[in-house]
């Protein structure tokens, strides 16, 4: 017998599987409880933004990035920062304007 949380495991050992499962699934369960409930609404509204030409500059940022080549990263870099002027409180867009400088020196 097992015991996790306040839940039993009391079963007949032919399908281990079966029970691995059965455990699997309850540890997640019981996480994605704990990690949801743990994270607060200001922590989630610090990624966001409500400006919609900040959130485009982002995603133009994004796509920049993902080029990988010295250019891309340029280009990354003035989006994102022309995101973090249009919403100073934009978390997102500043660590992904960290990333671009970063990509940008690595490859000069």
């Amino acid at each position: 017998m097992s015991t996790f949380g306040q839940r039993q495991f009391d079963r007949d050992l032919t399908d281990v599987f079966k029970i691995q499962d059965e455990i699997a699934s309850a540890v997640v369960a019981a996480l994605k409880l704990h990690l949801l409930s743990t994270e607060s609404p200001a922590a989630r509204d610090e990624l966001r933004t409500g400006n919609i030409e900040a959130y485009n500059q982002y995603l133009r940022g994004k796509e920049s990035f993902n080029h990988g080549d010295q250019d891309g990263y340029r280009r990354a870099v003035k989006a994102f920062s022309a995101a973090t002027a249009l919403d100073p409180g934009y978390a997102a867009a500043y660590a992904g304007l960290a990333l671009a400088h970063f990509g940008w020196r690595t490859r000069q």
